[in-house]
């Protein structure tokens, strides 16, 4: 997994091995995650949806995306999620809010080859 964020910090997990760095020009540090990322769980799966609501829908055809939205509560923390979903059910935006976190991820290139390396 390779994440960047809008201030500049990168991950990237290589199984249990996570590289990070503060900005485009900090160095790499190396840490040790004690396991590796579990494959195929979403930040939604966590929790139980309450109040689903069909947001609306865009495009048309292959275009076509429903947008629902739901809340969970985790721990305490109040979550707040909206999902942009296919006809064929699968999420290809997301976006999550919590007081002082925001999360917004889109998901593409589904079953497309891929290389995971650490950085040099």
């Amino acid at each position: 997994m390779h994440v960047r964020a809008s201030l500049g910090s990168e991950e990237i997990w290589v199984g249990s091995t996570i590289y990070r760095r503060d900005g485009p020009s900090s160095a790499w540090r190396i840490e040790s995650s004690g396991s590796a990322l579990r494959v195929g769980e979403f930040l939604w799966d966590g929790g139980t949806p309450l109040n689903v609501r069909k947001v609306g829908e865009t495009g048309a055809g292959a275009g076509h995306l429903t947008e629902i939205s739901f809340f969970e509560l985790r721990d305490q923390t109040p979550l707040w999620f909206r999902l942009w979903v296919d006809d064929d059910q699968t999420v290809l935006r997301s976006e999550m809010r919590a007081q002082s976190h925001f999360m917004d991820d889109a998901y593409s290139q589904f079953d497309a080859a891929f290389t995971i390396a650490p950085p040099v």
